[in-house]
């Protein structure tokens, strides 16, 4: 199995005073970890990152979400702050919701290798994560869902076949949403396939792919032929 080890996340906390999404930082995160923070938020104001992140990609959605999901990645420092505050804008709806998870072995300089974005429409409780890519054997392909609640409603989601959940937030009130983000190793290069969720209701969001780099990339293991005489094939009797 490819060397990506997930081993702690944060829910941000949107703070209408100032207009930042703000991520706690692990507890257990040591130096040259790499942090990815996943950020679904209205497309209508800009994302300003703070030092020391940089953007991986981002997609935007139009109506009826009218959201942009972003990815931003940091190398944790010798001296690591408290917290990390993104700019996000102020009275927003529906308001921003987030995970920033900690890693082992992710590569924290390559580009993304793949990344897209489905906008889902209100009448169906399938979230199709459009098909990625993928270059290399140990690459890691990370899922965002992103529901909209409302009305009474706190949208959940069953992941699928093969995706493990890394960490989920909801803001249960009219003009919020539920996120979802869930790790998946394909272990081959090429696509993905669409990887579907289901959602508890019908529902408009969001269903996203990032097919992120480990470190070291490794390339697919090699299997020896179960050939008799072959090198590595015991063989009895001759």
């Amino acid at each position: 199995m490819p060397p990506v080890g997930f081993f702690a996340s944060s829910v941000g906390t949107y703070s209408s005073a100032n207009g930042t999404e703000i991520f706690l930082t692990p507890a257990a995160a040591r130096p040259n970890d790499v942090l990815l923070a996943a950020i679904v938020a209205p497309s209508s104001s800009p994302m300003v990152a703070p030092s020391g992140w940089s953007l991986m990609a981002s997609d935007a959605a139009g109506a009826p979400v009218s959201m942009t999901t972003y990815l931003f990645r940091r190398t944790v420092a010798q001296t690591e702050p408290a917290q990390h505050s993104f700019g996000v804008g102020l009275g927003l709806g529906p308001q921003p919701v987030g995970l920033l998870m900690a890693w082992h072995s992710v590569d924290n300089g390559a580009a993304i290798v793949a990344h897209g974005l489905a906008l889902v429409s209100p009448t169906s409780t399938a979230f199709p994560a459009p098909s990625i890519v993928l270059a290399h054997y140990s690459d890691l392909t990370l899922l965002v869902y992103y529901a909209e609640s409302g009305a009474g409603l706190t949208p959940t989601f069953v992941l699928p076949a093969g995706a493990t959940q890394l960490g989920a937030t909801v803001y249960a009130a009219s003009g919020g949403g539920t996120l979802v983000v869930a790790q998946y190793l394909k272990e081959a290069v090429g696509a993905t396939g669409a990887l579907s969720a289901t959602c508890s209701a019908t529902n408009t969001g969001l269903a996203a792919q990032y097919g992120v780099q480990a470190y070291p990339t490794l390339l697919a293991p090699s299997v020896i032929p179960d050939i008799p005489g072959a090198i590595g094939f015991p063989t009895i009797g001759v």
